[in-house]
């Protein structure tokens, strides 16, 4: 029996288990936290356009509602990246880089 393979393959399964790591809790939490309220358009656009317009009059309150419906999106970022990564690093170790297929 190997047993090189029994901590990466808890790692892997640890990795499933967190639901900062599932597509569907992400995505979810960026249709409803990172986008709500919906209607006249949805607050975290309005926090950015505000920022990106100079901020003036922003309060502590306005940053933590950009900190609160941004955080969403920088998790969707975070999960991107790292499937990529992941990616990467497979086709690294399975020798298959600059392969044409």
């Amino acid at each position: 029996m190997d047993t090189n393979n029994i901590p990466m393959a808890s790692k892997e399964k640890q990795k499933s288990l967190n639901p900062l790591n599932s597509w569907a809790t992400i995505i979810l939490l960026c249709l409803v936290l990172g986008l709500a309220p919906f209607t006249p358009e949805p607050h975290v656009w309005g926090k950015i356009k505000w920022v990106l317009g100079g901020a003036d009059g922003m309060k502590l309150m306005d940053w933590g509602d950009l900190v609160l419906h941004g955080f969403p999106w920088l998790l969707l970022g975070r999960l991107f990246v790292l499937k990529v990564r992941d990616i990467y690093q497979r086709t690294v170790t399975s020798g298959t880089e600059g392969e044409l297929g």
